[in-house]
């Protein structure tokens, strides 16, 4: 079976090193539609996956919430001051973007475990 997940994808802080870094996470919404794993179940996930991919695009949220890491004091300092020396890793930033992406399996949010810089 093919399902068509639903993401909200986020840009989220990975940490510090080499001058700073982020990595993709996704937010799993929904699944909205199965098709079976043959040329014409293909198909007809890329058509669906078009069609909500213009709805998306029509409907584009403009009152979508931009993201400050973990929250206001994500990458502020004790006095308040904003200080990219104090951004909390894990937290998301920008806003988010939402996708539809054609998988072999029900959508779940990734990644299951944050990277980290080796």
């Amino acid at each position: 079976m093919l399902h068509l997940n639903v993401y909200e994808i986020d840009q989220c802080y990975g940490g510090p090193e080499e001058g700073g870094w982020y990595y993709s996470a996704g937010l799993f919404h929904k699944c909205i539609g199965t098709f079976t794993d043959t040329d014409e179940g293909r198909k007809n996930a890329e058509a669906a996956k078009k069609v909500f991919r213009i709805a998306e695009k029509e409907n584009k949220r403009d009152h979508r919430d931009y993201k400050m890491g973990h929250g206001a004091h994500d990458g502020v300092d004790p006095d308040g001051e904003a200080d990219d020396r104090y951004m909390i890793p894990g937290g998301a930033w920008g806003y988010g973007e939402v996708r539809a992406v054609i998988q072999d399996h029900e959508g779940r949010n990734f990644p299951e475990t944050r990277p980290y810089y080796s």
